[in-house]
């Protein structure tokens, strides 16, 4: 599954004052990284996950109502996504709301406003100026 830093951390409920907590480092493969989603999505839709190696691991039971956190950056030579899902296991659940958001192999059309669209035509006419002045 890894190719390198593979790295998975426990630590028992007694020694973080109340919680279990596993984490897990690896550099994988891209197939390897959709068949873990795949097993999370599926987990999730059943209402019990493992994360473990078999060894040591914890067993989570999702709850109806999911919070669901996602950052993604891009910066010159690296770009990662961070998604983080959460749920009461007490009897308070999350404010449900639809989300907003979209993720998708392709990109949405960026239309810009009229003052962005007059700075776009002047940028496209300076770079067309400047290629005919270097010919």
């Amino acid at each position: 599954m890894a190719t390198q830093d593979y790295n998975i951390h426990s630590k028992p409920r007694e020694e973080c004052m109340g919680k279990d907590e596993l984490k897990f480092k690896a550099v994988v493969e891209k197939q390897s990284l959709i068949a873990t989603l795949e097993n999370l999505m599926d987990s999730i839709q059943v209402g019990r996950l493992y994360v473990g190696d078999g060894q040591q691991g914890i067993l989570l039971v999702p709850a109806p109502h999911l919070k669901l956190e996602i950052r993604a950056e891009s910066k010159k030579d690296k770009e990662k996504i961070c998604m983080e899902i959460s749920w009461r296991t007490d009897s308070k659940e999350f404010a449900f709301k639809e989300p907003e958001l979209v993720i998708s192999s392709q990109a949405p059309e960026i239309t810009y406003e009229s003052e962005a669209g007059d700075a776009d035509q002047e940028y496209q006419e300076s770079n067309e100026q400047t290629e005919e002045e270097l010919r």
